[in-house]
């Protein structure tokens, strides 16, 4: 692997340690279900497709703002999804929220103030930027994407469906990895 910095590196070593312990293969998309079992374990989780927004104008906008969010209730994490995204986009969404529990970041809080007609999110971006790697790490593995990409030279939106996400985050696994660089130096 070429050298990165210690964080992505650290980001790696952990994103193949859980697909370890999950019994997930280190090569091929991730196995949702399977997954979300392993999260289950360790932690209540229960993923929610959407929020019923039909007479709530705040909520409404919400579902504009955010992809997905998770909140600890009672000890019950409830990851809600948006579900006008496109599985993709949801596939990722779900791998940041359970990234933010394994990695034991504070649950966001949702505040809505219907006379106003405003909301808030509590928003921390160290924290977004180690969930969505971490998330990004366990669905596209460093491994079989540079052997993908540089050796058996494929295209992104191959990989892309291979992995079973979008092509902004086989970019984004590109770039953060050096795969990108080996790429344009070819």
């Amino acid at each position: 692997m070429p050298s990165l910095s210690r964080f992505f590196s650290l980001v790696e070593q952990l994103a193949r340690q859980h697909r370890t312990l999950a019994g997930i293969p280190l090569t091929g998309p991730l196995d949702m279900d399977h997954f979300t079992q392993f999260v289950c374990q360790t932690h209540p989780v229960k993923v929610l497709y959407g929020l019923d927004t039909s007479t709530d104008a705040p909520c409404e906008n919400l579902k504009k703002m955010i992809s997905g969010l998770s909140v600890c209730i009672n000890g019950l994490w409830l990851i809600v999804l948006n579900t006008e995204h496109t599985a993709e986009r949801n596939r990722a969404t779900l791998m940041e929220e359970f990234s933010h529990i394994l990695l034991g970041h504070p649950p966001s809080t949702v505040s809505l103030n219907p006379i106003a007609l405003q909301q808030h999110r509590t928003y921390n971006p160290q924290h977004e930027k180690e969930a969505y790697s971490f998330g990004a790490a366990l669905l596209v593995p460093y491994d079989e994407l540079r052997t993908l990409a540089v050796i058996e030279k494929r295209p992104r939106d191959e990989i892309a469906n291979h992995f079973l996400v979008s092509e902004q985050l086989i970019q984004y696994r590109m770039q953060v990895t050096y795969v990108w660089r080996e790429l344009k130096g070819q």
